[in-house]
């Protein structure tokens, strides 16, 4: 199946404010997932303290796997990020999406995909915003999509 996602936002902040958006295990299965990972991911995902913003895949506990770059945050201005995969034991597919640049998932990415069926979990479609303590970063989401083929 194919899988995909695709967010249009904006932070009032690129160094005080992390975001996760993507598929994974339930929210509740990492309350903090700067702190203690999803068991499952595939996720655009900028950290509390960096302006980075990154493709992040982890199948089955396995380990979590970053792209270099996908994009850089910039304080108020909108992002256009996303990502589609298919999800397979052999044949796995998949790209990262940021203001019209399309980069393909690596190989070590891609084998973290596969591990998604080792132990197949309820998958959610995923927002999740944690800003620094003591201050308040805004996000601003224009738009968010996610959708599987049938």
């Amino acid at each position: 199946k194919w899988f995909s996602v695709r967010a249009r936002f904006q932070v009032s902040t690129a160094t005080g404010i992390g975001v996760y958006i993507g598929m994974t295990t339930g929210g509740a299965a990492a309350a903090l997932p700067f702190g203690t990972n999803y068991t499952d991911v595939v996720a655009i995902r900028k950290a509390i303290t960096s302006a980075t913003v990154t493709g992040h895949t982890r199948g089955n506990s396995g380990t979590a796997v970053d792209t270099t770059l996908v994009t850089t945050s910039v304080a108020n201005t909108e992002m256009d990020i996303g990502f589609a995969v298919y999800v397979h034991a052999t044949e796995q597919q998949g790209y990262w999406y940021a203001d019209g640049t399309i980069t393909p998932m690596t190989t070590a990415e891609l084998a973290q995909v596969a591990l998604l069926l080792t132990t197949p979990q309820v998958m959610y479609a995923t927002l999740h915003v944690t800003g620094v303590t003591a201050t308040n970063p805004t996000m601003t989401v224009t738009s968010f999509l996610a959708q599987v083929d049938n």
